[in-house]
């Protein structure tokens, strides 16, 4: 197709109203030689095809093409704001995360061994779900009583009772 459009179709213009001159004519010959052209050109030439056509335009309301382009307008709107207001609400949920998890990502954990008991001796350090801590020797049955705390070792088991009395409330 040639760079200047409005001569092809002047062109074309002249070859429909029957205006053509010899030199006319074989510029249009030149330019039918690509199908795309030629099939326009038969399509304009053919006076059933631009019946149909007309037709068809006189069908046609501005009213209606005009609010199926506000409708559109309207609706492509309303994705982008939910496209924007979902980029934002992604960027807050993951500053407010940062802030939270990544201000406890150190935490000073204590050792296991806090307390080494030196080699040789036959006791071990027992921890108390109240915290307290208190030395175990494997010196055979005995009770300790610590705070109200009874502690029995025998033959290798460990159990403790407490002395503290418990009351249960029940509701109805």
């Amino acid at each position: 197709m040639k760079k200047y459009i409005y001569d092809d179709a002047s062109l074309i213009k002249k070859s429909l109203l029957k205006d053509l001159s010899e030199e006319d004519r074989m510029k249009l010959e030149l330019l039918l030689e690509d199908w795309q052209l030629r099939e326009v050109y038969d399509q304009l030439s053919d006076p059933t095809y631009l019946k149909k056509q007309f037709m068809e335009y006189e069908n046609y309301s501005g009213k209606k093409g005009y609010m199926v382009f506000r409708e559109r307008r309207g609706c492509a709107r309303r994705v982008n704001m939910i496209r924007w207001v979902a980029a934002v609400w992604v960027i807050v949920l993951g500053a407010m995360l940062w802030l939270t998890l990544g201000e406890s990502g150190e935490k000073e954990v204590p050792p296991v061994a806090s307390k080494v008991i030196p080699a040789g001796e036959k006791k071990a350090r027992l921890i108390l779900a109240d915290g307290t801590e208190v030395e175990v020797s494997k010196t055979g049955a005995h009770v300790l009583k610590e705070e109200g705390v009874n502690i029995k070792y025998e033959n290798g088991e460990i159990s403790y009772e407490t002395e503290r009395v418990s009351t249960e409330i029940v509701y109805n």
